[in-house]
């Protein structure tokens, strides 16, 4: 999805389509981005609850191989954005079991993860509950 697609998919959340309406959900979204780089620039960290976490990181310096003359190179230290997902967001996009700390998968949550994707195509579903059983389920093992 590009920049224009996502402002107009937000302005359609609102249930507007009036192009002032629709510049004023740009401009936030512009903002936002701005301020997030602006915190990632100065090496801050950017949490957003329920979605995720942005943070820079500093990537040691390793060694390599130039792809195109196969020569041995060294690539040196740099920073980058990594992004880590919360556990709604992982949950949402399907990584449920990704949430339980053991490889075993029990009974109770196979079911409940099977009739909450059966029931809720489309619907607002409480997620707390699931995460809350997941958690008691773990405690226990």
């Amino acid at each position: 999805m590009h920049k224009k697609e996502f402002v107009l998919n937000v302005a359609a959340k609102f249930k507007t389509v009036k192009p002032k309406a629709v510049r004023n959900i740009e401009q936030v979204i512009n903002a936002t981005l701005e301020t997030i780089t602006e915190e990632l620039v100065q090496g801050g960290k950017v949490q957003l609850s329920g979605f995720g976490t942005f943070e820079v990181r500093e990537r040691m310096e390793r060694s390599g191989i130039n792809p195109r003359t196969g020569e041995p190179i060294i690539i040196p230290t740099h920073k980058t954005i990594h992004f880590t997902p919360s556990g709604m967001l992982k949950w949402i996009s399907g990584g449920f079991f990704s949430l339980i700390p053991s490889r075993k998968k029990h009974p109770v949550l196979l079911f409940f993860a099977s009739r909450l994707a059966v029931a809720s195509p489309g619907k607002n579903v409480s997620l707390l509950s699931p995460i809350l059983i997941v958690q008691l389920i773990t405690r226990g093992q």
